[in-house]
Parts: C-alpha cells; structure tokens; sequence
C-alpha cells in the first residue's frame, strides 16, 4: 500500500516536470526537493512510537513492549520495525 502511494506520487511528479518515464526514482525526488515519501512516514512513525514510549505511563510502555517483543509487531509496529532495519537506526525501549 504504501509503496502504491510512492508510485502514484512519482508518476505525478514526472508529468509536472515533464520528465522522462524511465527517469530514475531519486531523480525525481532530488529534483522535487523533498525527502522520499516512503522515509518521512518511517519518520512519523517513529517519532509517534517514541513520544508513546516516553509518555512514563506503565501501561502505555507495557503496550509498545509487547508489541515489539511478543505480539511480533502485527501493526505500526511493524513498520517502525521495517524502517529501523531498512536504515540502520535504533529504537531504545
């Protein structure tokens, strides 16, 4: 779904500019001056997961443990998951 989204908005992008089909993808972007979409959702996603973490209530930490440890991030967890391994990143829990 989330890669659709990026297709769609990249196809978008090349007929403002009129550029050609084949153009690379970070072509677009580096001409569009903008961060790639698929990287500012693992950014939100991350930051949302991070601000929940230090909310300092029990249960809303007891949530985002089992989430990331247990219940093998069936949601949004997942893809914070994804975006960390994707880019190398940590998350501290």
């Amino acid at each position: 779904m989330i890669e659709s989204l990026c297709i769609a908005w990249r196809k978008g992008a090349r007929r403002v500019w009129l550029l050609p089909r084949d153009s690379a993808n970070e072509i677009v972007y580096l001409i569009a001056d903008v961060v790639p979409i698929f990287d500012e959702i693992c950014r939100c996603a991350m930051n949302f997961i991070s601000s929940c973490y230090q909310l300092g209530s029990e249960l809303v930490s007891y949530v985002i443990n089992r989430g990331l440890l247990f219940e093998h991030m069936n949601s949004v967890m997942l893809f914070s998951v994804l975006c960390v391994m994707v880019y190398l990143s940590t998350i501290y829990v």
